[in-house]
């Protein structure tokens, strides 16, 4: 599917696109915004996202660019129409960044100077 840059006061202008993100069931679905990440290792959610009803942690890794120790969660991200189920690690942000874990799954095709970007995924 299709997008457009969007720079929501970034510049450079991003590639952000609508994401869902999910533990269990979809009854607890959140809407976020993604931020694709090629330099990403793995995909990070909001850690304000999994509440006491919410996700439950899995784990814990150190993140090699911060050495922090961040909690991981297991869930399911949905990128236009396709769902990924995913360790995620959280993070600070608002939004979500979207890790080669799940990148390395489709094809990125960016045009940059149109501003535009188009993710092909893999049939499953």
């Amino acid at each position: 599917m299709r997008h457009r840059y969007t720079d929501q006061n970034l510049s450079p202008a991003a590639m952000l696109l609508p994401v869902k993100i999910w533990s269990g069931g979809r009854e607890g679905e959140w809407a976020v915004t993604g931020k694709l990440d090629t330099a990403a290792d793995m995909t990070a959610i909001p850690r304000d996202l999994p509440g006491p009803e919410g996700v439950p942690r899995f784990a814990t890794r150190r993140i090699r660019q911060t050495g922090r120790v961040e909690s991981t969660y297991l869930v399911e991200v949905e990128l236009d129409g396709q769902v990924y189920s995913i360790e995620a690690v959280g993070h600070g942000a608002t939004y979500a960044l979207i890790g080669r874990d799940i990148l390395n799954e489709l094809k990125l095709i960016a045009d940059g100077p149109a501003e535009v970007f188009e993710l092909v995924h893999r049939a499953r």
